[in-house]
């Protein structure tokens, strides 16, 4: 989990940069993806959209082979974040038919649905500005935190480039209005 935090501790706001997620979504996604996996859920998949749109800032997207397993899934995700954090799902759709489960935790969404929906609505087409992390179905929790700061490891770098540039920019701008301050008087 050390990982993800220090992805996430670098600085990402506004001009189609990324936000910066909160510790606690972080949490909550790795929380949601462990208890899908440990049902056997099959491509698992983090979309990371906080470039994309203020709705939320993560999907976690997987797939089971029946309506018991999507059901198993669902519940396990629940429960799994129940206990660890004491959150409950703000919103939930498709207990009842068990073809698309919806979890909205706000700022991650959980969604475990049959192949066919998953094939038929394509998230991962609607949302393709998104950048993708593909877990795999029997991920550790090492090999999560590896896959996504191996992912996200280039960004940072960059992101970090950026916002030390734009540290620099603005000391240079407040520095010449500070003399132009100073040759007004």
């Amino acid at each position: 989990m050390a990982a993800l935090e220090k992805v996430n501790q670098i600085i990402k706001n506004q001009d189609g940069k990324k936000r910066q997620a909160s510790t606690a979504s972080v949490d909550l996604l790795m929380i949601a993806a462990k208890a899908a996996i440990s049902k056997k859920a099959q491509n698992v998949v983090i979309m990371d959209l906080r470039s994309v749109t203020g709705m939320a800032d993560y999907f976690l997207i997987c797939d089971g082979s029946s309506d018991i397993q999507i059901k198993a899934i669902a519940n396990a995700v629940k429960d799994q974040v129940r206990e660890a954090d004491g959150e409950k799902p703000w919103h939930s759709e498709g207990l009842d038919s068990l073809q698309w489960v919806l979890l909205d935790y706000v700022d991650v969404v959980v969604h475990a649905m049959t192949t066919e929906k998953r094939e038929y609505y394509g998230l991962e087409r609607l949302w393709g500005d998104a950048e993708i992390l593909e877990i795999g179905d029997e991920a550790t929790d090492a090999e999560i935190s590896a896959n996504w700061a191996e992912d996200n490891a280039e960004m940072s770098v960059f992101y970090a480039l950026n916002a030390l540039e734009n540290a620099e920019t603005a000391i240079a701008n407040a520095f010449s209005a500070r003399l132009k301050s100073d040759s007004l008087k």
